[in-house]
């Protein structure tokens, strides 16, 4: 089982790095032999805006970026989402990539 544990954090000095790190460090210290954790970090993938013409649940992907997103995400079994909390909410850029798909 793959699990990605996605930096919902894009912003310079963020501690969500650092606790997906660690929350990496301790799945791997659990020794479980079927599962494996991946980092995805938003900030590397510095996915523009959303703007697609077409809903994202249709399945057509008009923006090259958000099917790369999309071929990406498909590839795991679960997902674990570090983000700060800005306004009582998630970040902007975690709710961008998650509109993206």
């Amino acid at each position: 089982m793959l699990i990605y544990i996605i930096v919902g954090s894009v912003r310079e000095g963020r501690t969500a790095i650092k606790v997906a790190n660690w929350v990496q460090q301790a799945t791997t210290e659990l020794a479980l032999k079927d599962i494996q954790t991946e980092i995805v970090d938003l900030k590397k993938w510095d996915l523009p805006l959303f703007a697609g013409s077409h809903p994202p649940a249709t399945g057509i992907y008009d923006q090259p970026k958000q099917q790369q997103w999309a071929d990406k995400i498909a590839q795991a079994q679960a997902f674990i989402f570090i983000s700060p909390e800005y306004n009582h909410g998630y970040s902007p850029a975690l709710k961008n990539a998650l509109d993206y798909v």
